[in-house]
């Protein structure tokens, strides 16, 4: 009875967010945005991997990961002196600016790099939009059951959009060529800048000195020094992150070299994830509620972890994709779970 409860709860919080005009529009425009990186993700590491091999699709990644890891606090600043969905707005502008030039590039033939150093300030870019998001979020939800069905919603629809964008890529790069699929690219980031602009503006943030730069620099790492329960937080979700990091460089190698799929093959197993994310959707939308966020952040980030390790133990053809169905599904329950942790724990000001 408690289940049915549940359910019913959850089906009318996420009633409530497709009921909730902004809400609605903010989620299309994140579909919009995570099939668009998914496309161009899949497309990036298969013209890597045809140009260098592994390692070149390592470095790609390490490169494209690693700028954005240092990039990200200085962007973060970014959120707490510009109006939020501003902010995106000018993210998703800039990006489809980036994939039309890589488009052009790769039309010409004029090689890997140049192409490669526009991918590397896409992903710096983008690293600009999900906080924005999540921090836009909670003005846009008028009670804590919607924010909590809202994030679900925004994860499951993150997973569609893991699923789509691959798929497309898969079908785009078995059927046209690359310069195709980074303009196509480009069209979605357009498409999520359109919607995000029928949502209201809201406000500026607190006004703060030059002086203060540093201070808010080193804010959010002095909150995680500071809240033991967000150390623990943020350390799942840098080793889930680890293993993510990886799992996408081991993707491609499986795809390629395993199950011998060709191109389009890195867009069906990746496309695998995103279906794993769109079946556990619902049910993480009942479980990942209330005192059970912890336990089901947990869940997910070991529901990572223990399929890359089921990978070295059998060979059979479906088996890849079985795993990375599984990591599809525990996805969604990790990043429901720290999103909702994270907002839960965390001052406005500091998200």
């Amino acid at each position: 009875m408690t289940v049915w409860r549940g359910v019913a709860e959850s089906l009318r919080a996420f009633g409530s967010v497709f009921a909730n005009a902004n809400l609605r529009r903010l989620q299309v425009a994140g579909l919009g945005s995570t099939v668009g990186s998914w496309i161009y993700g899949v497309a990036i590491a298969v013209y890597a991997y045809h140009a260098g091999g592994a390692k070149l699709v390592g470095l790609l990644y390490f490169a494209r990961w690693g700028a954005a890891a240092l990039g990200a606090p200085w962007i973060g600043l970014l959120a707490d002196r510009l109006p939020r969905r501003r902010l995106m707005v000018a993210a998703d502008l800039i990006r489809a600016a980036l994939m039309a030039g890589m488009a052009g590039l790769a039309a010409g033939g004029q090689g890997i790099w140049p192409i490669f150093g526009l991918a590397v300030l896409s992903t710096i870019t983008s690293s600009a939009f999900q906080p924005a998001q999540g921090a836009l979020l909670p003005s846009l939800v008028e009670t804590p059951e919607e924010l909590t069905a809202a994030n679900a919603v925004m994860n499951t629809i993150a997973s569609v959009g893991m699923f789509a964008g691959p798929a497309l890529a898969g079908l785009l790069l078995a059927t046209t060529s690359i310069w195709v699929v980074f303009t196509i690219t480009a069209g979605t980031y357009l498409w999520s800048a359109l919607c995000l602009l029928r949502i209201p503006p809201d406000a500026r943030p607190a006004e703060s000195g030059p002086a203060r730069i540093a201070a808010e620099f080193f804010a959010g790492f002095r909150a995680i020094a500071s809240h033991p329960a967000l150390r623990v937080v943020v350390g799942l979700t840098a080793a889930q992150t680890l293993v993510a990091g990886a799992s996408e460089v081991l993707l491609v190698v499986l795809a390629l070299n395993l199950l011998h799929a060709g191109s389009a093959g890195v867009g069906w197993l990746t496309a695998v994830l995103g279906a794993g994310g769109v079946l556990a959707g619902p049910v993480a939308a009942v479980l990942v509620r209330g005192q059970r966020v912890a336990r089901c952040f947990a869940a997910g980030v070991a529901g990572w972890g223990v399929p890359m390790i089921l990978l070295a133990f059998a060979h059979a053809p479906y088996w890849p994709y079985l795993m990375f169905g599984l990591i599809g599904a525990a996805n969604v329950f990790d990043d429901a779970g720290v999103y909702s942790a994270l907002q839960q724990v965390i001052p406005s000001r500091l998200i």
